[in-house]
């Protein structure tokens, strides 16, 4: 028994793949700008199904999610945004006439990228003279 779980054990493992992929937002915003992210794991195959969570610190999320493009406000300062999950492929199989889901391959995926919002920068009021 303990040697048909260490076979499993390594299928699956070579079967599991972790993927790195691409945040894509700029390096600098200006203060009130909005800031639109798109993350993008790389090597997921494309009948994939994907499961994962993004992440964006000191950050308040702006209605209007769209697929894997997230819309946010940020206050001045720097800013990380994470990305992260796991995806599976399976296929369809017969199995004593039933229809069951065969596991293809696991894999996951991790990104991270930092971001500034520049300062508000506040003019000085005219000093008022009296003449």
């Amino acid at each position: 028994m303990r040697r048909i779980v260490c076979i499993a054990l390594a299928i699956v493992g070579m079967m599991c793949t972790s993927v790195f992929g691409e945040i894509e937002c700029k390096d600098e915003y200006e203060p009130f700008e909005p800031i639109v992210i798109t993350a993008k794991p790389d090597g997921v195959p494309e009948d994939a199904m994907m499961r994962g969570d993004v992440e964006i610190s000191n950050a308040a999320w702006l209605p209007g999610f769209s697929g894997n493009t997230y819309y946010v406000w940020a206050a001045p300062g720097e800013h990380e945004i994470e990305v992260m999950g796991a995806w599976v492929q399976s296929h369809e199989a017969t199995l004593d006439g039933q229809t069951v889901q065969i596991l293809d391959a696991v894999g996951f995926y991790r990104e991270t990228k930092k971001f500034t919002v520049k300062p508000v920068e506040q003019q000085q009021p005219e000093p008022v003279t009296n003449e």
